[in-house]
């Protein structure tokens, strides 16, 4: 069931390797994807609301190069020049372990190292993380991320109605 996703990835957050085998068990149970497009819904919620505690959305990526070798913006290239600015460079074969918490940043403050404890995180970043899991799912059925993401934009949450 999980051969080729993102779960059977070493650099996938716990968090998002457990919301994919949740998704994958679902449509193993109902064999549909609005009920996958509904399991996710509850697990973005929960993202959204900052619950999520940030080591599990720690991503950890063996390192390929030396910090002054990268020539582009990448988080690897952010942690790794974090590691080196915080006292522990990374060298080439070893591993470094980050949580995203401004993914718009182009300087090594879009990330805090795993030993930095982070606080927070870039919900938005990892939103996106949870649609592409998702697809992953999916796209045996032909469901994509745009049609995940507009099943779930069309959905109108009829709890709210009784307070208008």
């Amino acid at each position: 069931k999980h051969r080729g996703i993102e779960c059977r990835q070493r650099s996938t957050p716990a968090f998002i390797s457990d919301v994919q085998q949740d998704l994958v068990e679902t449509l193993d149970e109902y064999r549909d994807p609005e009920r996958v497009c509904e399991a996710l819904d509850a697990r973005l919620a929960e993202l959204q609301s900052g619950t999520v505690p940030p080591d599990a959305l720690t991503t950890t990526i063996r390192v390929s190069k030396p910090a002054e070798q990268y020539s582009r913006d990448t988080r690897v290239a952010a942690a790794v020049t974090r590691a080196a600015r915080k006292g522990c460079p990374k060298q080439p074969g070893e591993s470094v372990s980050f949580v995203v918490v401004d993914d718009d940043a182009t300087t090594s403050d879009r990330v805090q190292l795993d030993f930095e404890d982070p606080e927070t995180y870039d919900a938005a970043y990892y939103k996106t993380q949870l649609y592409r899991a998702a697809e992953s799912v999916l796209s045996p059925l032909n469901w994509r991320e745009r049609d995940i993401r507009s099943y779930l934009a069309d959905r109108t949450d009829t709890s709210l109605l009784h307070y208008s």
